[in-house]
């Protein structure tokens, strides 16, 4: 039982070291996209591509945001170990991220195409996502454990 008090806060704990270097990264992103690239170092040719990627970006952007919010609550492992929850929860945590930065990414790459503002506002929405999903031992509970609390409240009713 000592292993699996050790091993939530060290994950929870790796993950928020990730979380901040995400948030780090996507700053730097941006500051390298919106502040250092000029716009007369940009392409200034308006291809179809171009106009492509900013419709890739939006979709994306839109789709993301749900998406990285639903991948938590998809059907909960039914392990009983601790272990394996922890594990499914680090790797549901690192897939909500890689989609989230693909989308920042993308919208930042869209600006810089197009030279237009408005792949900055789906960038915005994206990094306000990333920067509430903070990843947290109570979340973890929640989400992996409430279940659990639930059925055994529902076994306690039932034997009444």
């Amino acid at each position: 039982m000592n292993k699996q008090n050790e091993i939530i806060p060290k994950k929870v704990k790796l993950l928020k070291i990730i979380w901040h270097g995400l948030i780090a990264e996507t700053t730097i992103l941006f500051i390298i996209a919106f502040f250092v690239l000029k716009h007369e170092n940009m392409l200034q040719s308006k291809s179809l591509n171009h106009i492509y990627i900013l419709y890739v970006s939006y979709i994306f952007s839109i789709i993301s945001v749900p998406l990285s919010f639903k991948i938590n609550e998809m059907k909960k492992n039914k392990a009983d170990e601790v272990f394996k929850k922890v594990e499914v929860y680090v790797l549901r945590t690192f897939i909500k991220f890689a989609v989230l930065e693909i989308a920042a990414i993308i919208s930042l790459l869209a600006f810089w195409l197009n030279q237009i503002y408005e792949p900055l506002y789906m960038f915005g929405i994206v990094f306000i996502t990333i920067v509430f999903s903070k990843p947290s031992e109570k979340e973890f509970f929640k989400n992996y454990f409430e279940d659990d609390t639930r059925n055994d409240e529902n076994a306690d009713e039932e034997s009444n």
